[in-house]
């Protein structure tokens, strides 16, 4: 993997925007019994960034929308997509994927 480089004013929201969505996977894709798996990549492409952190964890229910979700982490991970300049897309089923677009500035 190539290493991937970020200007300061996407790099901090960026950050922040991954700890937030890990920290989601940790605490509310596995049961407590549970193990699984995690994923974060990050990439540029066309002058475009791109975030994805994805689980195979319970995932999220089937009519989810991050539009209508009013807990504080998805209130977070939203003004962090918008800080970016950015585009969110969830998909989920045997597990959840985030995957953020954003100028890398």
């Amino acid at each position: 993997m190539e290493p991937t480089f970020l200007g300061i004013d996407a790099a901090i929201p960026c950050g922040l925007l991954l700890s937030e969505l890990v920290t989601n996977a940790c605490k509310h894709a596995f049961p407590e019994t549970a193990s699984g798996e995690l994923a974060v990549r990050l990439s540029i492409r066309e002058g475009l960034a791109r975030l994805v952190v994805e689980d195979n964890g319970r995932g999220l229910e089937h009519d989810f929308d991050i539009r209508g979700a009013r807990t504080l982490g998805f209130t977070l991970v939203q003004a962090l997509v918008e800080q970016l300049r950015g585009t969110l897309k969830v998909e989920t089923g045997q597990g959840t994927r985030f995957t953020v677009s954003f100028p890398p500035r």
